[in-house]
């Protein structure tokens, strides 16, 4: 069954974005910070140039909670390429995954689709999706 989902490019005509991972937990909100995370990053670039492990640390098998994350996404300046799933408390499937691709954009899908119009008011470029789909920044 495809969820629902939404991909952001951020402003119109910017080589970079304009958000990344920390942005978009602070506006999940509440249930970011309630969750049990499990991420799989393959590049990021963090925020101090002295720290050289933070994949390693996004990676732990056990996953992150939810502050944990967010304290560590807010020592990253860039998520290139990862996935990051919430997970509440008893539940099996995630209720939120977040993909950075590439740099290019970020895919959201959500259990329950009113989230996608929070984030649509609070992000620029913000497009419709229903399945994920590989595709180039070019």
């Amino acid at each position: 069954m495809a969820r629902p989902g939404a991909r952001s490019h951020g402003k119109a005509g910017e080589a970079s974005l304009d958000f990344d991972l920390i942005d978009l937990l602070q506006a999940l909100g509440e249930p970011a910070r309630l969750s049990t995370w499990r991420c799989s990053v393959d590049e990021c670039v963090p925020a101090n140039p002295e720290v050289n492990d933070l994949e390693e640390i996004y990676n732990r098998s056990e996953g992150l909670a939810g502050p944990e994350l967010l304290d560590l996404a807010a020592k990253t300046l860039q998520v290139i390429d990862g996935t990051f799933e919430a997970f509440l408390l008893g539940e099996a499937s995630p209720w939120v995954k977040l993909g950075a691709i590439d740099s290019c954009y970020w895919e959201v899908f959500v259990s329950d689709p009113s989230l996608l119009s929070g984030l649509e008011s609070r992000f620029q470029g913000v497009e419709r999706m229903e399945e994920h789909t590989e595709e180039s920044c070019n």
